[in-house]
This record gives C-alpha cells, structure tokens and sequence, in this order.
C-alpha cells in the first residue's frame, strides 16, 4: 500500500511503476543529468509534500538553479523533464468495486493538470473507460497499466498519454506519474495535502 509521496517518488524512481520521466532528486543529480535529458527546455519543480505552492512547471533550463536555490534551498523536491508538447490524454484511473472507472481529460495542453482537472474532465465507467484507454494508449502501455491494477488494487493510478513513445521505458507512450492509495486518504493526509482536489499537487 501506498500511503505517502516520499515512498510513492522513490518507487516510482525506482521502475516499479513503469514507464516514466526521470524526477532527479536533487539540483546536484539534475545538474549530471544524462546528455539525453539536457535537450528538454522546460522542467517541472515539485516537492515531496502534495500540493505544496512552491512547485513550478515549465522553468526553462537556465532558471533551474536558481529557483531551486531561492524557493527550496535544503528541503527535498524532484526536478522533472515537462512533456506537454505530446499531451494528448490525461487520466485518474481506478478499479473499483463496481469495475474500472477513468477520470479523464482530452486534449488541453496549455491547461495544467489542476486547472484541466477542474475545467474539462469527464468520468467514464466500464467498457466505455477501457475503450478510452485502447485509443489514447499503445498495447505497451494498456498492458503495463493493467499489470499496475492488478498489483496496486485500491489505487489510483494517474498518467498522461502522449502522441510519441518518451520517458524510461521503450516502446511506451503514457507516462506514468503517481500510484497511491485510494480510498482511505491515507496518502493525502501523510502527503501534507490541503486541499480536496485529486492531483492539486501536479
């Protein structure tokens, strides 16, 4: 079980949730990035606290350092390559009891997650959430995110899906962000979470 965003940035870190983007976990590791990652001009800068007001998104490369310098100086965040030129779904995925329910949005990369989430999404249940899923997602990662169901019951599995194959993983085209409990609010509560918006923190 998945109860706060420290554990749940280290697994994720650490492949066990598939296809993602690299979240280097200091300005040092972001600095020694591999040659790959330092073609991507924009990045997103989060904490390890679920809806904390220092996080950024689209910081061009040069003003990395010193944002990271002036607003988080010691404490923990993770500094991750923005993806959005590819957006092409976004998605809250859960198995319920009841069978697999996707909260989604279509489409909308100027909007960030809270403000899609919160302008455009629409909830989808059963064979008309997996037939969603089978047009945004390659087989890849249609499989993949079956096998994260499966292992994570009671999870929320969120990701974006992008019109290339990006991220850790070959051959995948949904980058994997969060998977975290989902129906105790075990993960907001030891995430720091202040308000009642699902993926606030994005």
């Amino acid at each position: 079980m998945i109860t706060d965003k420290a554990t749940m940035y280290r697994m994720l870190n650490q492949g066990h949730f598939g296809n993602t983007v690299p979240a280097f976990m200091s300005l040092e590791e972001w600095e020694n990035r591999p040659d790959y990652y330092k073609s991507f001009p924009l990045w997103g800068i989060r904490s390890m606290k679920a809806g904390d007001k220092r996080m950024k998104l689209d910081v061009p490369t040069r003003e990395v350092p010193t944002y990271v310098y002036n607003w988080f100086g010691q404490d923990p965040c993770n500094i991750s390559p923005m993806v959005d030129q590819w957006l092409t779904m976004r998605a809250e995925i859960f198995e319920s009891n009841t069978g697999l329910s996707v909260r989604t949005v279509v489409g909308f990369p100027s909007f960030k997650w809270r403000d899609a989430f919160q302008n455009f999404d629409h909830t989808l249940t059963g064979i008309n959430a997996v037939n969603h899923l089978k047009t945004y997602l390659n087989a890849n990662s249609y499989d993949d995110l079956r096998i994260l169901l499966d292992k994570y019951p009671s999870h929320v599995v969120e990701l974006t899906a992008l019109s290339v194959c990006r991220g850790t993983v070959v051959g995948r085209n949904a980058v994997i962000w969060e998977v975290r409990e989902g129906t105790t609010g075990l993960y907001e509560r030891n995430s720091g979470w202040d308000c009642n918006l699902q993926g606030a923190g994005k």
